[in-house]
């Protein structure tokens, strides 16, 4: 291998088509190449973090819709059957109105039939034309009317003045006597 120079080793490698690149060279490009290189990996790592932090958001979002449309289901047969208790408790309200009125009546017709008993002059059509708190006046104005019956102090016969009987009163009167010695 002495014999052969590097000039003729340069012509050769000529003839073959192929090129002579100096080491110093080569290992230049290398460098530039690592640096490239460390540059493409950086990216390519911020790339893939913010692929990945991309990914689960999508992820995120297919989880959510599923769970979405879970509870749609869910909400859907709910209100299917919320309908059917809301038609049911509209029911029980009109049945629950209709027994009120129905027993609000009763009571001011009892009302009203109190009131004819107290006043048996009362205009029975007048009564009923009346609204509960006008009967509610008339039962507080029928209370402080007297009631017809007087109270007598003289034995029962009413009135003043000696026209009934007094037998009691003269009985009373005697007893007292008696008392005295008279």
């Amino acid at each position: 291998m002495e014999g052969i120079t590097v000039e003729a080793a340069l012509a050769a490698l000529k003839e073959s088509g192929k090129t002579y690149v100096p080491e110093s060279d080569l290992l230049a490009a290398k460098k530039g190449l690592e640096t490239s290189l460390g540059q493409v990996r950086t990216e390519l790592a911020t790339l893939k973090a913010e692929s990945d932090s991309r990914h689960q958001e999508l992820l995120d979002a297919q989880a959510a819709l599923k769970g979405a449309e879970d509870k749609l289901s869910t909400t859907n047969t709910s209100a299917g059957k919320s309908a059917e208790d809301i038609k049911g408790l509209k029911q029980q309200l009109v049945d629950a109105t209709k027994s009120r009125e129905d027993a609000v009546n009763a009571l001011l017709g009892l009302r009203r039939l109190a009131i004819t008993a107290k006043v048996p002059k009362m205009d029975q059509g007048e009564l009923e034309k009346m609204t509960p708190e006008q009967l509610d006046a008339l039962e507080t104005t029928i209370k402080h009317l007297p009631d017809g019956t007087r109270q007598t102090f003289d034995g029962g016969g009413g009135g003043g003045g000696g026209g009934g009987d007094l037998t009691a009163r003269r009985k009373i009167v005697a007893g007292l006597g008696d008392r005295d010695g008279k």
